[in-house]
């Protein structure tokens, strides 16, 4: 197993980036897809024209990612394995909008895995957790406008995991009376 918390320019504990001080945090349901965290086309934009953006996996992994495709007689065929970086990588600028950041992290980092990421500014980050459907925004206020969706989603008693992680970010999960 391979850790990449250890290139974070935040600090990570138990792969999740410590919250920076004064930001704002927010926890927002998102894609089961890797490379397709909750922003708006305007967020898009504004990041295609700032500063460098920048994305890691912050949780651990084995290293690589391996995908292929079985024929009906069990060969393989278009076999593919991606060597995952344990270090900041940018992310071109072109490749900064929904469609196109999606593919590009399934070419670099494969399809499964907790990502950070985040502007040379490091003002902000965006975490997203395709396992857990879950994107969290650290920004200051406004910068992302998004808030923590309703209680339905993260307010289930027996979903631990997602009261923890809200704990750690200060979020409260209570249901709405």
């Amino acid at each position: 197993m391979s850790s990449s918390s250890a290139g974070s320019p935040f600090g990570v504990g138990e792969g999740w980036p410590d919250p920076i001080p004064g930001n704002t945090v927010v926890m927002l349901e998102s894609s089961i897809v890797l490379g397709s965290p909750t922003l708006s086309e305007a967020d898009w934009a504004r990041l295609a024209r700032g500063p460098q953006v920048s994305v890691m996996l912050v949780n651990d992994h084995a290293g690589f990612h391996e995908t292929w495709t079985r024929r009906p007689d069990g060969r393989l065929t278009n076999y593919r394995r991606t060597e995952i970086r344990d270090e900041p990588v940018p992310v071109p600028a072109d490749k900064l909008d929904w469609s196109s950041y999606t593919s590009w992290v399934h070419e670099v980092f494969g399809f499964e895995g907790r990502l950070v990421l985040w502007d040379s500014s490091r003002t902000w980050w965006i975490l997203e957790d395709d396992g857990l459907e879950l994107t969290i925004v650290c920004a200051p206020a406004g910068m992302f406008p998004h808030e923590t969706y309703p209680a339905d989603w993260l307010g289930e008693p027996g979903n631990t995991t997602l009261h923890a992680i809200a704990r750690r970010y200060g979020i409260s999960v209570d249901q709405p009376g």
